[in-house]
């Protein structure tokens, strides 16, 4: 992956895989930050980013919100809860463009798409225009995120510590 984007200072892996074998090895590829941490957010939370168990060089940066997670959550919490301040955490979201373009409400939405994901002329068919989905959400939470004064940056840019 390096090789694909050289300058990366973060990774994630599909399905949020992680071991002590796999983080012992970021530090020779430049990696400073893993976030294959998930811990959806509720009022009251209280977490920060960690040292890595086996390499205190890489930061552990949780994150709180996944956006296939949420579409199966039963209790959502709203966009402003996300921003408030009962939520004391790295306001670290993970969209996954497939959820943004489909615009899903729910995991139906994606699955019946799934057969289609390499004919973009059938899958625009599947796009939900008519329930709240992931892309409202999305847009929803930039224009809150704007409207109150947040700043947004890249996992390099933020200040971890």
């Amino acid at each position: 992956m390096k090789k694909i984007v050289p300058s990366a200072v973060c990774c994630r892996s599909h399905s949020l895989t992680t071991s002590s074998i796999i983080v012992k090895n970021y530090k020779k590829y430049g990696i400073k930050y893993e976030l294959n941490t998930l811990i959806p957010a509720y009022k009251g939370m209280r977490i920060r980013p960690f040292p890595a168990p086996v390499d205190e060089d890489v930061k552990i940066l949780p994150f709180i919100y996944e956006d296939d997670v949420y579409l199966n959550q039963k209790n959502k919490l709203q966009v402003q809860e996300f921003l408030s301040n009962e939520i004391e955490a790295p306001r670290i979201f993970n969209f996954h463009p497939i959820h943004l373009f489909l615009n899903s409400d729910c995991q139906e939405t994606y699955e019946k798409a799934r057969p289609y994901f390499k004919d973009y002329k059938s899958l625009r068919q599947y796009i939900n225009q008519i329930n709240y989905g992931i892309k409202d959400f999305f847009n929803e939470l930039i224009d809150a995120a704007r409207n109150a004064g947040w700043e947004f940056k890249t996992i390099s840019g933020g200040c971890w510590e």
